[in-house]
């Protein structure tokens, strides 16, 4: 270290050490007016800083969730094709798949009070709010040269699912409280 350095860092501690000179005692009340204004704008900003942080942890939260949604499916699709694997006829393994997966994600939803339905369904199909889809899987189902893949979702109420297919188990399966309705004849689940 150079002299210099030494010199410029023992400043502040002289002058911290340099006498104070007291004021005379004189008897003068101190009236200190305070800005309002200023402090609701400073209490304000404090307001909108925990807004915001609340706004991030709420975020946090939603990510937190849409990713044990998607763990619980995942997981759902592992145990399911492990359960199938002594089966030999094609329909009844998917038969068998689609009823094991629906119902290990329903078992294990992760928000009961947002995800209405657990599901699994191979063929085409539109969501009237995609948003309210989390936990999106796409599971493959081989035998042999047969193969056939599925989606498996939770599905959030006040949405509707508009199957572009069959039903019947080989291509869906799902399991719902009682938010839920099916329609056989139009292919409508709604939640």
């Amino acid at each position: 270290m150079q002299f210099k350095n030494i010199f410029v860092l023992a400043l502040p501690v002289a002058v911290l050490a340099a006498p104070i000179v007291a004021p005379a005692a004189d008897n003068v009340a101190e009236l200190v007016v305070r800005d309002v204004a200023a402090a609701e704008h400073q209490l304000g900003a404090r307001q909108d800083i925990k807004q915001e942080l609340i706004a991030i942890v709420i975020s946090a939260a939603k990510d937190i969730v849409r990713d044990v949604a998607t763990a619980v499916a995942a997981e759902g699709v592992k145990k399911a094709g492990q359960a199938i694997k002594a089966l030999k006829n094609w329909t009844p393994a998917r038969e068998a798949f689609t009823k094991a997966t629906s119902a290990e994600m329903w078992a294990k939803n992760p928000d009961p009070t947002k995800y209405a339905a657990a599901i699994c369904y191979n063929m085409g199909y539109s969501i009237t709010d995609p948003a309210g889809v989390e936990g999106l899987v796409k599971a493959q189902l081989k035998s042999g040269l047969l193969k056939t893949d599925y989606d498996c979702f939770f599905m959030t109420a006040g949405n509707t699912m508009n199957l572009k297919g069959d039903g019947g188990f080989i291509n869906l399966s799902f399991n719902a409280d009682k938010r839920c309705t099916y329609d056989k004849n139009t292919k409508v689940i709604r939640c």
